[in-house]
């Protein structure tokens, strides 16, 4: 089901991030919540994945320029 492969590919995906050393909150939702050491940092990650046809959103208009979801 939808529901199954979500919980399975979220839980890959917040694996994948925190391996890359990335602080990622345990998500009950169907999205990860990815913490990066700065602003700018978030904000190139947000340009390079954009640009490669990843939907992300930079979470800045929340008062968290340093995190994408």
């Amino acid at each position: 089901s939808s529901l199954a492969h979500n919980a399975r590919e979220l839980d890959r995906l917040a694996t994948g991030l925190r391996a890359m050393g990335l602080s990622v909150p345990d998500s009950v939702c169907n999205f990860v919540l990815a913490g990066f050491p700065d602003a700018q940092t978030a904000d190139a990650a947000l340009a390079f994945l954009k640009g490669r046809g990843v939907t992300v959103r930079g979470l800045a208009g929340y008062a968290m320029p340093d995190r994408l979801r």
